[in-house]
């Protein structure tokens, strides 16, 4: 609706990594073009991605997780929400930094893939900050990493992924305010 809207000021969206980014990427028809159907008025949030394990799994850090992985290939479960999310995109960038297999168990959403992470039913995953810090700050879950480019200081004492082994590793969701093209001035 926002695309084709008239650019009367009054009309924003409020768009994120996956309509804005990742969407038009793997959906051939998403019915718009963000370069061209959206005028950027500015980033509002960032939110830093989490890679933890269940305290089961005998890791301690990204490159103890990346060992294990390429002793046994296609092993390790790691859980996301929906296929085409941020938490989703990361595992597959993680997958490929780190040149190891393991498969992906994709959720309809990060409640229900931090119950899992809780239960240890996966043991790996990659979840937004919110819903796993009070676990991780209990000792019920393990922070291995930030997927940000740097430490969250909701979790100081973890490092990023990037600086775990992985240079230049980052995988935030970004949150902006996008208005239709043409945009003038509210009056």
């Amino acid at each position: 609706m926002v695309a084709k809207a008239a650019p009367d000021g009054y009309t924003l969206l409020l768009g994120h990594t996956g309509t804005i980014s990742i969407n038009p990427s793997l959906y051939p028809n998403v019915g718009y073009d963000p370069r061209k159907d959206f005028a950027p008025i500015g980033l509002i949030a960032t939110i830093p991605i989490g890679l933890v394990v269940h305290p089961s799994l005998p890791v301690t850090s990204v490159a103890d997780l990346v060992a294990l992985a390429h002793r046994e290939p296609g092993k390790l479960a790691i859980g996301t929400s929906v296929i085409g999310s941020g938490g989703y995109m990361a595992a597959e960038l993680f997958k490929d930094a780190a040149h190891i297999d393991m498969t992906i168990v994709p959720y309809k959403g990060t409640g229900p893939l931090a119950n899992d992470s809780l239960g240890g039913h996966v043991p790996v995953s990659f979840n937004t900050l919110a819903p796993i810090l009070s676990n991780v700050l209990a000792g019920n879950l393990r922070a291995l990493g930030v997927a940000s480019p740097v430490r969250s200081t909701l979790l100081p004492q973890v490092p990023t992924i990037a600086e775990s082994g992985l240079p230049g590793f980052e995988a935030m969701l970004r949150y902006g305010l996008l208005a239709p093209p043409g945009r003038r001035k509210a009056s």
